[in-house]
């Protein structure tokens, strides 16, 4: 068995192997009946819950960037119900992240397994 390795988080985005992000700031008009759910933090319970979402264009992709989920991200809830946590799978439908949900993405599995994020807190007094 191999012993665990430990990451800064700061040199895993410098080194391009993760990337964090947070969600679209979409305007109300923006939003389509049609296209991809734009997911909000009620759309996030024991995995993603599509049922009441909005959506957006698929033809205005362009506009949202990085900001379209992927499979292997791990996605969390930062406003709202706050905690919320789901990943997305490789069956996940794509979605676009609303700014209430933040993601972190794996960019470079052969360093990091999205699946074993450990996420470890130190405060540094200056």
């Amino acid at each position: 068995m191999s012993d665990w390795t430990t990451y800064r988080i700061d040199d895993l985005i410098n080194k391009g192997v993760l990337s964090i992000g947070d969600g679209y700031r979409a305007k109300n008009a923006e939003l389509s009946n049609s296209g991809l759910p734009f997911a909000r933090a009620g759309n996030i319970k024991d995995g993603f819950d599509f049922k009441n979402a909005d959506f957006y264009p698929i033809d205005k992709l362009d506009r949202v960037g990085d900001k379209v989920s992927r499979p292997g991200d791990v996605v969390f809830t930062s406003k709202g119900t706050v905690g919320r946590f789901a990943f997305v799978k490789e069956d996940t439908e794509r979605f676009v992240y609303s700014p209430q949900l933040c993601y972190w993405r794996c960019l470079d599995r052969s360093v990091i397994n999205p699946r074993f994020y450990i996420i470890g807190c130190t405060v540094e007094s200056s």
